[in-house]
């Protein structure tokens, strides 16, 4: 399920996974960067199974209103959408049912900005 945590390991709704060999994927990339692939239609219409998710570390000073973020938590990680409407942070899921359930970005929250998407 999308909006519970997940652990850097496979699970049932996202699966981390080297990147060096997709194209066009330098070292430098591949250094700052990790990739997770979506696993079934839990985070629809925003993303559906077998997208791929390309994340870069440490970005939060890049993330800007409307972003896809991965938040982590001493419980885990979650895939989010950043809001700063209001000037306030937080962080919304990404699914529509849910996404009024918006959770505050606190100054210690480490967050990592989805800089592209694989399609599939």
């Amino acid at each position: 399920m999308a909006g519970s945590p997940f652990h850097f390991r496979e699970n049932e709704c996202l699966e981390l996974f080297d990147i060096t060999h997709l194209p066009g994927i330098t070292k430098e990339t591949a250094r700052r960067c990790y990739a997770l692939r979506v696993q079934g239609d839990s985070m629809i219409p925003f993303h559906k199974d077998e997208d791929i998710l390309i994340v870069e570390k440490d970005s939060r000073k890049n993330i800007r209103h409307g972003d896809t973020v991965v938040c982590h938590h001493l419980e885990g990680s979650c895939v989010r959408c950043f809001d700063l409407t209001n000037s306030i942070p937080k962080l919304r899921p990404l699914k529509l049912d849910r996404y009024h359930e918006a959770e505050p970005v606190f100054e210690l929250t480490k967050i990592d900005k989805v800089v592209f998407v694989i399609f599939s």
